[in-house]
């Protein structure tokens, strides 16, 4: 699957919109409305107020009336009582029927509402079926006739198409008809999520003075690290920062903030601000502020104030390379990084791992094409073009940069790798002991240690498993690791009647890693198509190989990196289950034959893979940076 992304996001060509001009577009129209509704509603409050005052005239012309009406009862139950004495055994009775008839009246004049709000002023307008293609032609007056349950809805809708110019019409509709903060913070955060997006907007820093900076130093911003996760994302930050340290540089990280470990919660739970702990050896920033409700606070502000908190941190450390790695959404680290960089005046580097920019929501046909998804790769060209020195991690990745429009000179590639302790043999007893705790002795074991998410296709291995264990039920399929869709898993695993079987161990010890690798007799890497799967190189997998586990993997191009024509392990056909199974019958028929493409694989990882000698790739790419950077300094 390929990203379409717009090679050149500033230009135009012809009388054809960029994503540029789109954001520009709608920021200026947000504006318009920011500034108009007020005036609107001002006026609009206006004529309530004249109303009201109207309406508080006639209560009062209303309130005299019944009292002057009542006390002519009074006189007129009087008068009947004098002139008829068995009249006055029912007097009291009388005075006290018109007395509560008096009350009830009242009560119903202070109901009534003396302040209405701009909700409020139109509520009992019908409601009609709208389309979102009937509100996308519509103006803001015409759409306030919907009522706000609709209005909310639509904007849903909107959003979740990735049509962010419709989002903010309903949004400011919704703001102009209610006039609630709740409606004013929605429209706020849609403004936040543009000005992210904007092609020209940074964080604002100011400009700092020039100080020599430390050459060793090296400020990286990571989204995460191990210990905090077992991700692909946490090993790899913290094997080069590791490797970086024994090599003679000066790592000093900083993770993204309310990311923090669970000791470290326990221990600073009163305490909010920046700290920084020793990971093993390298120095790691934390900003951690608990109670900080970080979903509700618009985006712009929020990479803001991330940013000046990265800012204080460089500004004690006098880093002289700036290094981002790809954040959750991709752009935001790279945008903290353009940030320091301008400010502090020393050289960027983006090293690009995935593809975020369809990670917005769930994927749905046609989200490649969403004006969400293409105004986050717009911004994500942006960040590349402005970096120094871009760095990616697999030949898949780095031929579509270059076909986005980044020069192949300003990419190198290092790939995913693995420490050392993976090419030493694992410790017999830890072994043993593994599998007897999750029963795996004396069976043949399949595997597949990663993340649950749908992603990573575990439903496509476990239909392959079940065909497997109905001919070969000695065998067990081992699924190593946590994620969204693990209840859901156990439930399809119930449903294919598997009982014990199949044995789910949840996230272990980064320690035990070597004992369930080496339980395993037959490594599966099932991942189903996506944009993130089709170019990244799975660490899980990588580490096998160096553990000598013939795999199999779902054939990705980025997979042929890995295994090549299958002389390092085997292809099933992506997303098929009966491929699969046919795949795992043939190594269980023939096990020499995985046995030599296992001892293959290893060789490779042992020449190709290893962080001990790819780390060294990086001080090319901050010679690369730091002159790329002088140069663009002389052009000013």
């Amino acid at each position: 699957m390929t990203m379409e992304k717009s090679s050149n996001p500033k230009a135009a060509n012809g009388d054809e919109e960029t994503p540029a001009d789109v954001v520009r577009a709608l920021l200026s129209q947000l504006q318009i409305y920011e500034d108009t509704v007020g005036e609107l509603e001002a006026a609009h409050e206006e004529q309530l107020r004249k109303a009201t005052r109207a309406q508080g005239d006639a209560v009062a012309q209303s309130t005299r009336a019944v009292e002057n009406q009542l006390a002519y009862r009074f006189g007129l139950q009087l008068v009947r009582a004098f002139k008829n004495p068995l009249r006055m055994f029912v007097l009291p009775y009388t005075l006290a029927r018109e007395w509560i008839a008096y009350r009830r009246h009242r009560i119903e004049l202070k109901s009534e509402p003396t302040e209405p709000s701009i909700g409020e002023a139109n509520s009992e307008r019908p409601q009609t079926a709208f389309s979102l293609d009937i509100a996308r032609n519509l103006d803001v007056e015409k759409l306030a006739q919907l009522n706000e349950k609709r209005l909310l809805t639509l904007t849903t809708e909107a959003t979740q198409i990735g049509d962010l110019r419709l989002a903010v019409k309903l949004a400011a509709t919704r703001w102009f008809k209610t006039g609630t903060d709740g409606a004013a913070h929605a429209l706020r955060r849609k403004r936040g999520q543009l000005i992210e997006l904007a092609p020209d907007w940074l964080p604002p820093l100011p400009k700092q003075p020039s100080v020599e900076a430390d050459p060793h130093k090296i400020f990286h911003i990571f989204k995460t690290i191990y210990p905090l996760d077992l991700n692909g994302h946490a090993v790899r930050n913290r094997s080069i920062a590791t490797h970086q340290k024994e090599m003679g540089l000066e790592p000093i990280i900083s993770v993204a903030p309310t990311r923090i470990s669970d000791e470290l919660a326990i221990d600073r739970a009163t305490r909010d601000g920046i700290f920084t702990v020793d990971n093993d050896g390298v120095e790691t920033w934390f900003c951690h502020f608990q109670n900080m409700p970080r979903k509700k606070i618009p985006r712009d502000t929020l990479l803001t104030f991330d940013t000046k908190l990265l800012a204080h941190i460089c500004a004690r450390v006098n880093p002289s390379i700036i290094h981002a790695a790809s954040g959750f959404r991709g752009f935001d680290n790279a945008l903290k990084g353009i940030a320091l960089s301008k400010s502090r005046g020393i050289p960027f580097v983006y090293e690009v791992r995935s593809f975020h920019e369809h990670k917005w929501t769930d994927f749905f046909e046609g989200i490649l094409n969403a004006p969400h998804t293409q105004l986050r790769a717009a911004q994500e060209n942006r960040c590349m073009a402005e970096a120094d020195a871009i760095v990616t991690i697999s030949d898949a990745m780095a031929e579509d940069l270059v076909g986005f429009g980044v020069p192949a000179g300003k990419i190198s590639i290092i790939p995913n790798s693995v420490d050392e302790r993976f090419l030493k043999t694992a410790s017999n007893s830890v072994t043993q002991e593994f599998k007897e705790r999750w029963k795996l002795d004396g069976h043949q074991v399949i595997g597949c240690i990663s993340n649950i998410s749908k992603r990573e296709g575990h439903q496509i291995l476990c239909d392959a498993f079940a065909r497997l264990h109905a001919r070969h039920s000695e065998t067990r399929l081992l699924i190593v690791g946590d994620g969204p869709v693990r209840t859901e898993l156990e439930q399809h695993v119930s449903e294919l009647r598997l009982g014990g079987s199949v044995i789910f161990t949840g996230t272990i010890d980064y320690e035990e890693v070597l004992a369930a690798y080496s339980s395993i007799d037959i490594f599966v890497d099932p991942r189903i198509p996506d944009c993130t799967s089709d170019y990244v190189s799975p660490m899980t997998a990588i580490e096998a190989m160096a553990m000598r586990a013939p795999v199999i993997m779902s054939d990705h191009p980025v997979f042929r990196e890995l295994i090549g024509a299958e002389e390092r392990g085997l292809f099933f056909k992506t997303g098929d289950s009966e491929s699969l199974h046919g795949v795992m019958e043939q190594i269980l028929q023939d096990p020499i034959a995985a046995s030599r493409r296992a001892e293959q694989a290893r060789r490779w990882v042992e020449q190709q893979r290893r962080w001990s000698t790819n780390v060294k790739l990086y001080n090319d790419v901050y010679a690369a940076a730091r002159e790329h950077h002088e140069q663009a300094a002389c052009q000013i």
